[in-house]
């Protein structure tokens, strides 16, 4: 990597704001119909009909402004955003690209002291403005009193949105619009945090307006948290994401992708766009250098059979609308966006499947299941399920999951960089380096030292980094053909076809139980999306099996292969799906039985797991049901729907169960100490916005008996020791427990070097004493962390409950969440301020899944009409309640050394379930169909 250095330094004070020839208004206008491509997908842009725009090759205009106290003169491309004249030209990535069409706030800055998005204007329109940036704030010494709060209270996690949710408050402030709380979240509601954070943001804007504040109602902390160690640099905008590295010699890639959904490509007519000004290659499956790993294209073309990955670019057949099919590489995006606009493809269609619930008849047996017998998707059967036929209380009902996108703050990114023709190295917005390292290595066939993954910063995932998409092979194809680092951002349109999603499943249940309540069986089949190449399965089901003590039981599992693109796992896979059925169902049962819902879970507490005959490694389950009823108010509360009100508003409750298995995979890490007392501990695992970084100095300062000042933490880079991929609440578990071992090691190894030493006995001598007697200019220890026979003898998971205050206006129908108490058993908290913003983020999640996600097709094309974070809704600043969190916090050393298992996916899993149990007691109406939508409830 080169470091380029930023545009705008010449010397001279003559530019001007020079226009060709015409009037400022005219040209304007001009540009602003030029620049309209940059909101336009390639796949639907067409050129401009007047012939005297200067389309493609539009004249550079010379433009002067004040950009964080400097006097900067630049030439810029009309068609260039103010946004992408900050992070391509001025290299000032602080402020953040996130949707291109003013949704999402995360490229806010102040325009002449005026809160603006710098995707809504042109660079143009910047002449003789004063700009100030997320990286003017403060000083190179001193942080800004908002940046310093949001340290204090946790108030991000990924920290792709923080620039601009600070540059917002700092204006929310001034602007005075931060009298309350309920004010604050009315400013802020621009500024979307996928994480979660809105409680935390808010608490810190209310800080520095009004003096300290504690962030409330929650138990207290047990231990010192620390903050985030890579705090500074996410409230500075200095934190480096996938396309923020610079390069000399750049080249911009932009993606064309399939009109229809199914069928094949008949002709590609590229001559205009090859021809356009800037243009390097036009890419498809007639030119592509081609995939080693891929094999031999087949003449006439073969659809590919039942579990193999999108081959991008390897032949004329399409398989979803959105595909993949070209791909223009250019000097500098404008000049890609443009030509791929100009790019003509024809297509003979197919007939195509899109439509599930038309299509539910096609559902099968997964083929991988049909031939592993010791699947778990097996068709499972405990007992005498068929008693449910005679019971004298049951529910039989059919509850559906909408398909729901992550849509991740943070668009997914790719830079990929050749160094000869066999070195790979590319910094990808990927949730496993290690994985990505290997999966990249056997598809370009090289050796698999040649390949380096960085991800050091990921700003949001959710599940959608965990694989290798195909517009990062892509990336990686463009690269290789033109010899010179590629950059492709995904816009946010394409990351509704790109990166995977939460699959469209239906699910029927059906429970029993007798009058006292003790559950006599379960029936829980479940029909989940995947696409028609790949077969994607869900633990859906599983929950099922094991979380009530119920003695006949029996679960499902098909799929449904569509003309789609392929799901993939997305926060609480599986089980977030299927505990929203099992739990509503099982609070239709108790006011079928009019019996109070906790009491109804309490009565069929397992005290083992009744699938697996096996103790539990450890269950708080039962204290987390006190212990949350009590915070909460639960006790006594009128059981009958309908019949609490405030505010001519209906009330209701909700509560529901949560559980998540645990996850330990082998893991190393590596930990040096080195002559001047630093430690650093390495290991490739990767952080999504949890606070791996700041979990593992905590382990290790412990561990050590150290500072953590003292420790440096690296991760996200495939060169260091194995970690498996941040998925699956397994980071900790796994990770967490090779940093323990490793400490343990390097210190053993220190004591011995001390013990040789004279007096070694009489008194403690410092690390750095020992390295220097010595003559040790480092000391450093690799080891390896994985499960062992206890993975057969006990039975491990998380588990915890959810307890939910719903308001519902009785003439619209619309719902706000007013508060919520989660509680969790996850064993011990590592560092409790940002697992606590864990379980929030969870919350805010579950309520996104509750009442408003969902991404909607139209079915005669197979295209979403979901394309957007305004037609995506996600929670924001107004939708989020006051949380409560409490944990159990008792180590489980069953499980691994340091006794913590899984937090990130449980938070989440169980809180729709809640919400709509909440909303059926406050309306007397059961929606069984997410989102809750007002329609739903009029």
């Amino acid at each position: 990597m080169t470091n380029k250095s930023a545009d705008g330094e010449e010397p001279g004070d003559h530019y001007f704001f020079n226009l060709p020839h015409e009037d400022r208004r005219r040209f304007l206008k001009k540009s602003m119909a030029i620049a309209g491509l940059t909101w336009i997908p390639a796949s639907f842009t067409q050129a401009a009909t007047e012939p005297d725009l200067p389309v493609g090759n539009a004249e550079k205009v010379k433009l002067t402004l004040h950009v964080n106290g400097k006097k900067k003169r630049l030439t810029v491309d009309p068609r260039m955003t103010t946004l992408d004249l900050l992070r391509e030209k001025l290299l000032l990535t602080g402020t953040k690209k996130g949707c291109d069409f003013g949704q999402c706030g995360a490229c806010t800055i102040h325009i002449d002291g005026q809160r603006e998005l710098s995707c809504l204007s042109f660079a143009v329109m910047q002449q003789g403005k004063k700009i100030t940036t997320i990286e003017g704030l403060g000083n190179e010494n001193e942080l800004h009193a908002i940046q310093e709060a949001f340290i204090k209270h946790d108030s991000f996690q990924c920290g792709y949105c923080t620039p601009g949710q600070i540059m917002s408050a700092v204006a929310c402030i001034r602007e005075g619009q931060a009298r309350s709380a309920t004010e604050i979240q009315e400013y802020m509601s621009g500024n979307l945090c996928r994480c979660g954070a809105y409680p935390n943001i808010v608490n810190a804007i209310m800080e520095v307006k009004n003096g300290n504040v504690k962030p409330p109602g929650d138990a207290s902390e047990p231990e010192m948290s620390l903050d985030r160690v890579d705090g500074r640099v996410k409230v500075r905008g200095t934190a480096t994401y996938s396309a923020e590295y610079a390069f000399d010699n750049l080249a911009h890639a932009v993606l064309i992708t399939s009109t229809i959904t199914k069928g094949y490509i008949s002709n590609i007519d590229s001559k205009a766009a090859a021809a356009a000004p800037g243009v390097l290659a036009v890419i498809s499956h007639l030119n592509s250098p081609g995939v080693p790993g891929y094999g031999e294209t087949r003449q006439p073309a073969e659809r590919a059979s039942i579990g193999t990955a999108f081959r991008v670019f390897y032949d004329n057949l399409i398989y979803f609308n959105g595909q993949p099919v070209a791909m223009v590489v250019a000097e500098t995006w404008e000049q890609a966006n443009h030509a791929a606009s100009l790019v003509k493809i024809a297509y003979e269609v197919e007939a195509h499947r899109t439509n599930f619930e038309e299509n539910m008849q096609h559902a099968a047996i997964a083929q991988g299941v049909q031939k592993n017998k010791n699947s778990p998707f097996q068709d499972y059967i405990r007992g005498n399920p068929d008693v449910i036929t005679d019971a004298k209380v049951k529910i039989e009902a059919t509850y559906t999951i909408p398909t729901q996108h992550h849509q991740p703050m943070e668009p997914h990114a790719i830079i990929a960089v050749w160094e000869g023709a066999d070195k790979l190295t590319i910094y990808d917005k990927n949730q496993g380096v290690k994985s990505a390292q290997g999966n990249l290595a056997q598809a370009f066939k090289l050796p698999r030292e040649n390949v380096k993954v960085n991800a050091k910063f990921i700003g949001g995932a959710f599940g959608s980094g965990i694989r290798v998409w195909p517009h990062t092979v892509a990336a990686v194809l463009a690269a290789k053909k033109l010899n010179r680092p590629v950059k492709l951002v995904l816009g946010r349109e394409l990351m509704f076809t790109s990166v995977g999603y939460r699959p469209y499943t239906v699910q029927k249940i059906a429970l029993s139980a007798d009058e006292s309540g003790l559950l006599s069986a379960i029936t829980h089949e479940g029909t989940g999306q995947t696409s028609a190449y790949e077969e994607h399965l869900e633990r859906t089901i599983l929950a099922s099996r094991a979380m009530y003590a119920c003695p006949n039981v029996s679960t499902k599992y098909k799929l449904l292969s569509l003309d789609v693109n392929t799901p993939t796992w997305m926060r609480g896979p599986g089980d977030a799906t299927g505990m929203f059925a099992l739990e509503s169902a099982l609070d239709e049962l108790a006011y079928a039985l009019k019996m109070d819902p906790l009491e109804m879970r309490l009565r069929n507490y397992a005290e083992s797991d009744p699938e697996r005959n096996l103790p539990w490694s450890a269950k708080g389950l039962r204290e987390c049901y006190e212990r949350g009823a009590e915070k909460f108010g639960w006790k006594n509360y009128p059981l009958e729907p309908r019949s609490m009100q405030k505010d001519n508003l209906l009330v209701g409750y909700g509560m529901a169960s949560s559980l998540y298995g645990f996850h330990r995979h082998p893991s190393k890490a590596k930990a040096i100490m080195l002559a001047n007392g630093l430690v650093i501990v390495q290991s490739a695992t990767m952080d999504i916005g949890p606070g791996t970084g700041t979990a593992m100095t905590r382990i290790a300062a412990k561990v050590l008996g150290i500072s953590p000042k003292k420790i440096r933490f690296d991760l996200g880079d495939s060169s260091l020791p194995e970690a498996p991929g941040q998925n699956g609440s397994s980071t900790i578990p796994s990770v967490g427990s090779a940093v323990h071992v490793a400490c343990e090691a390097l210190k053993k190894k220190l004591a011995e070097l001390a013990a040789a030493m004279p007096d070694s006995g009489s008194k403690d001598i410092a690390y750095t004493d020992i390295l220097k007697y010595h003559n040790l200019p480092q000391l450093e220890v690799t080891e390896e962390s994985k499960s062992g026979q206890e993975r057969d003898q006990y039975s491990m998971y998380s588990f915890g409950c959810h307890f939910v205050e719903v308001h519902v206006n009785p003439v619209t129908g619309e719902v706000r969440v007013k508060r919520v108490v989660t509680c969790a058993d996850v064993g011990k908290i590592i560092n409790y301020k940002s697992a606590r913003s864990q379980s929030i983020g969870g919350v805010v999640g579950g309520i996104g899944m509750a009442l408003m996600e969902a991404s909607f097709m139209d079915h005669r094309y197979g295209r979403y009409i979901t394309t957007d974070l305004a037609s995506y809704h996600i929670p924001v600043h107004t939708d989020t309640p006051q949380i409560d969190v409490i944990y159990i916090d008792k180590p489980d050393m069953l499980v691994n050394p340091i006794g913590s298992k899984g937090l990130g996916e449980i938070a989440i899993v169980g809180v729709a379930a809640a919400v709509a149990n909440a909303v059926f007691h406050a309306t007397g109406k059961r929606v069984r169909e997410l989102p809750i939508t007002v329609e739903k409830l009029i």
